[in-house]
């Protein structure tokens, strides 16, 4: 591991326990071996690809139980790893509510359960039918490297998984007992890049 100089990490919003364990591994590297740690939202690395076309882009993944994750970005905030709306999840229904016009579409979700409801609204958005896995490695790499090259780095002792779900911010608030409580478990519409 000697040659390893930095870990790079996708913050979620996902699965509860995979967010808990991929990102407890990654900070028990950077620690150990004191190197940079740099996490990155998963709605990120979903829009980072598309937002070089001059349109507002929505990364949209599935959250089961008839939600989404949904995140709104252009080209302005991500390479700042900022996130103009914040993450949201929202019900398949609040979904054409919330798109607006002349907006491009992108995720695993696009593809998945709300993809009729998507077609509906193809004379004024437009969307990227990409088959999962829509998320690549390399493009979490990317916007990691960019925060790196910046000197921008995340603390390893107070960096926190994005849950957005009530059940999901129930069990971390169980987990952090007695811990103070911070931005990424107080509620249900965040900005992770405003740490």
């Amino acid at each position: 591991m000697n040659h390893i100089t930095a870990i790079f990490v996708a913050l979620g919003p996902g699965g509860f326990s995979a967010l808990r364990v991929g990102l407890s591994t990654a900070k028990g590297i950077a620690t150990a071996n004191q190197i940079p740690l740099i996490g990155v939202g998963t709605l990120a690395i979903e829009a980072a690809p598309y937002v070089h076309r001059e349109k507002a882009v929505w990364a949209i993944i599935d959250a089961g139980r008839c939600k989404l994750y949904a995140g709104l970005f252009d080209i302005r905030n991500i390479l700042r790893g900022k996130i103009a709306d914040g993450y949201q999840q929202i019900t398949h229904n609040e979904l054409p509510s919330i798109l607006g016009k002349n907006v491009l579409v992108c995720g695993e979700a696009v593809t998945g359960p709300v993809h009729e409801k998507l077609l509906q609204l193809t004379d004024h958005i437009y969307m990227v039918e990409a088959k999962p896995p829509t998320r690549k490695s390399s493009t979490l790499a990317r916007l990691a490297y960019q925060r790196l090259s910046a000197g921008e780095f995340d603390d390893p002792v107070t960096i926190q998984p994005i849950y957005l779900q009530s059940d999901q911010h129930g069990n971390a608030e169980k987990a952090n007992v007695g811990k103070k409580d911070n931005d990424y478990n107080s509620g249900k519409k965040i900005d992770p890049s405003s740490k």
